[in-house]
């Protein structure tokens, strides 16, 4: 009877382990922006991260954002492409840097890390060097 206590708390253990997992962007409701208030969070620091739910490059970078967002040094806060449109870029090489409104970004494609500070871009990662960031 022991051995089936212990192994059915082994076995929970391992479940429940497992289901931290499968987290979603959309778990965290709560740390999400949109156009209008994604240069107005009250912190000095901030990442703005953007993805789309059929992204799958934003599959190979999600377990280092939603660590991030969860307990990062710095807060990580996201925002959902999916009901806005993304243009094709017309070039490889564009910059946010700078950018201090959200009018002034240009997002074609995801996954994008935007580093904030003081309301200001200072740092974008793109694609999977978001993983050497995090």
């Amino acid at each position: 009877m022991k051995k089936i206590s212990s192994f059915l708390i082994l076995i929970s253990l391992f479940m429940l382990a497992g289901c931290d997992n499968r987290k979603t962007y959309a778990d965290f409701s709560d740390l999400h922006l949109d156009r209008k208030t994604a240069f107005t969070v009250a912190k000095s620091e901030y990442y703005i991260y953007f993805y789309q739910s059929n992204c799958p490059a934003c599959d190979n970078v999600k377990a280092k954002v939603i660590a991030q967002a969860k307990k990062g040094k710095i807060p990580l806060y996201f925002i959902n492409l999916d009901d806005i449109y993304v243009a094709p870029a017309p070039d490889k090489e564009y910059s946010n840097i700078g950018a201090s409104k959200f009018s002034e970004l240009k997002i074609y494609g995801t996954p994008e890390l935007l580093l904030l500070k003081d309301g200001i871009v200072t740092a974008q990662f793109i694609g999977l060097t978001i993983n050497e960031q995090l």
